[in-house]
């Protein structure tokens, strides 16, 4: 699975190589996700410092002596706002992680773009093919053949 902040910070590389892959990968619905995702995480933030200025406020209103309601009453409310916030910050992370196991690892660079095995490049080969004087058989076959592998009780 590839890292958040790498995603973030290389969107335009892992445009290029889920294009190179041919994967249809939606990167402008992540980008929004998680610009919503630090903007919510910037607002909260705020809030919950604004909060613990009113528990402060409050304590010295009550030591005071003074009536702490209307900063009671509003500090009530600010904890209903920051509760609706950690909701869509916690759907907000799991569509995220959602698309990153979705998002397939990057191929490496010197890996050549094509649509197939037969776009591959032969980087070294040695010795001479065998010619067989029986058709070739796949391993599964001949693992079933001799009997060390047996996919029916699999």
């Amino acid at each position: 699975m590839l890292d958040l902040s790498f995603v973030r910070e290389n969107m335009e590389l892992v445009r290029t190589r889920m294009a190179d892959r041919r994967s249809d990968v939606d990167l402008d619905a992540f980008g929004r996700l998680d610009e919503e995702r630090r903007a919510l995480l910037k607002d909260v933030e705020v809030m919950k410092q604004r909060r613990n200025q009113d528990n402060e406020k409050i304590t010295t209103l009550k030591k005071a002596g003074q009536d702490a309601s209307a900063t009671i009453a509003e500090g009530r409310e600010l904890g209903e706002r920051i509760k609706g916030y950690d909701v869509r910050l916690k759907e907000i992370n799991v569509e995220i992680d959602a698309f990153l196991m979705r998002l397939p690892n990057l191929p490496h660079a010197t890996v050549p773009v094509g649509g197939g095995a037969g776009d591959n490049v032969v980087v070294k080969s040695w010795g001479e093919k065998p010619e067989l004087s029986f058709p070739a058989r796949p391993h599964w076959e001949l693992g079933e053949a001799l009997d060390i592998i047996d996919f029916s009780r699999g």
